[in-house]
């Protein structure tokens, strides 16, 4: 995919202007309370991490209140990871 270098700059500069954003990272590791590196930074096996997600729940999911929160510290943007490093996903 080619990217137009105008298009490009355009997104770059609203990024820059943007300034506080927020990212969230919510997924397997949360069960353990650790980052989302945890399986690699604690070398836990790939069967034993798999088995936290029986553990997992989305009880405290509430996409408007965190976005509610986040318009309120000022941030111009969310990005939600719906799956990451350990390859957990959020999505059916």
């Amino acid at each position: 995919m080619k990217v137009d270098i105008i298009d490009q700059h355009h997104r770059m500069q609203w990024f820059r202007d943007a300034g506080l954003g927020m990212f969230i990272h919510w997924g397997l590791h949360s069960v353990l309370g650790h980052g989302e590196w945890a399986k690699w930074r604690e070398d836990i096996a790939t069967r034993d991490y798999v088995r936290l997600a029986n553990r997992f729940h989305a009880r405290g999911f509430d996409a408007q209140a965190w976005a509610r929160l986040a318009s309120e510290a000022g941030a111009k943007y969310m990005a939600f990871g719906a799956r990451h490093h350990d390859g957990f996903s959020l999505c059916k």
